[in-house]
């Protein structure tokens, strides 16, 4: 039977977000009293957990876990699979809670631009097609196991509006 929903991560496949994403986590490494990172050297982190990254950084992984530290309001929407970050996230790339990737469709399919993607897919029974525009690389994709791969989005739709 085809697939009858297609969930989308955000980061790479929707959006191009390497930009923002090193400058809040340079933001967040200097606010914490370490020094920032050049862009590229952050880029590889943008789809992982950000607490694995921050303890990757800093080697202190308390500068993730406090937030209070902040003199603002704050909040994170995390793919971390802690309790804490279901409650405040619907579903993340890495863990989707099986309701909310089920509730798109009864045969959706995943589409991903990391390993994150396709192993989160994979571990609620979704197929996954890895994109190579984003984040992730084409050989780190199909160690993954993606299904399917798209160099371009007119390839992705074709794929999409074809799934098996």
């Amino acid at each position: 039977m085809p697939a009858d929903a297609v969930i989308f991560d955000l980061d790479g496949v929707l959006a191009d977000s390497r930009v923002a994403f090193a400058r809040c986590v340079n933001a967040a490494l200097a606010g914490a009293g370490f020094d920032e990172r050049p862009a590229e050297e952050l880029h590889p982190f943008l789809g992982p957990p950000l607490l694995r990254t921050f303890e990757h950084l800093t080697g202190d992984a308390t500068v993730a876990r406090s937030p209070s530290r902040c003199s603002r309001r704050s909040g994170f929407a995390s793919t971390s699979p802690s309790s804490r970050g279901r409650r405040w996230t619907r579903t993340s790339s890495r863990r989707p809670r099986r309701s909310a990737a089920r509730s798109a469709g009864s045969r959706p399919v995943m589409v991903g631009d990391t390993r994150f993607d396709v192993e989160g897919a994979h571990e609620h029974g979704l197929p996954c097609i890895g994109v190579l525009w984003g984040i992730g690389s084409e050989a780190k994709l199909q160690a993954a196991g993606a299904e399917a791969l798209a160099a371009t989005p007119g390839e992705l739709v074709s794929l999409a509006l074809s799934w098996p």
